[in-house]
């Protein structure tokens, strides 16, 4: 099965939000996330946002509330229309926030204001982070959360011994070190790379 089919078949199972758990198949957003809305409207930042593989629009959701316009985008049909409902649920609207299917490594999402990705780029191969980067048009922002070689076991493996790959049925996952994100990131004006709230994740920022 390939990571397509298996989000696919993992947002399916997710019924109409009945079934919740998992690391992201839930509602709730990453606290990481809200301290950086909370940064952001400090630094008075606003405008548009792009939530680079969205899966069910936990992250997206709060960058709505805020009053920012939010687009998020996910491979997975499942995931988008989960999206959509949560978004109801939220009491928002198509003006506020939108979310569709779109494959970043396949079409140009746009240019946004400000970008989050939480949990798509550490599932890329190398070329497809290259590819990746090639659509990655933000005016203002930039932020990802994305695994980090401190991490201890994951399924099995332990990405602090030197295991920075893990493929498992057809699944790619890569554990970061921070010379990694300095590298492909070279060409940005690199705010901060910190660790998240535990070593398993960096947070990357890129503000202007």
């Amino acid at each position: 099965m390939d990571s397509k089919s298996m989000y696919e078949d993992l947002w399916q199972n997710v019924g109409d939000w009945k079934n919740q758990g998992g690391a992201y198949r839930h509602k709730t957003p990453e606290a990481e996330i809200l301290k950086f809305i909370d940064e952001l409207k400090q630094k008075n930042i606003t405008g548009t946002v792009l939530d680079i593989g969205c899966g069910g629009g936990r992250n997206s959701i709060p960058f709505a509330k805020a009053g920012f316009k939010v687009t998020g985008i996910d491979y997975s049909k499942s995931a988008v229309e989960l999206a959509k409902k949560l978004a109801i649920e939220n009491n928002l609207n198509e003006n506020q926030i939108n979310f569709k299917v779109l494959d970043i490594l396949q079409e140009d999402p746009g240019e946004y204001d400000i970008i989050i990705d939480l949990g798509c780029f550490h599932h890329l191969p190398p070329q497809a982070r290259i590819n990746y980067l090639k659509h990655l048009h933000y005016k203002k922002t930039y932020f990802l959360f994305c695994f980090s070689i401190n991490s201890t076991k994951v399924k099995g493996v332990n990405p602090s011994e030197g295991n920075s790959d893990i493929i498992e049925d057809g699944h790619y996952t890569h554990f970061f070190t921070k010379e990694e994100l300095d590298d492909y990131f070279k060409d940005y004006t690199i705010h901060e790379i910190s660790m998240g709230h535990s070593k398993k994740f960096w947070i990357l920022k890129i503000i202007k």
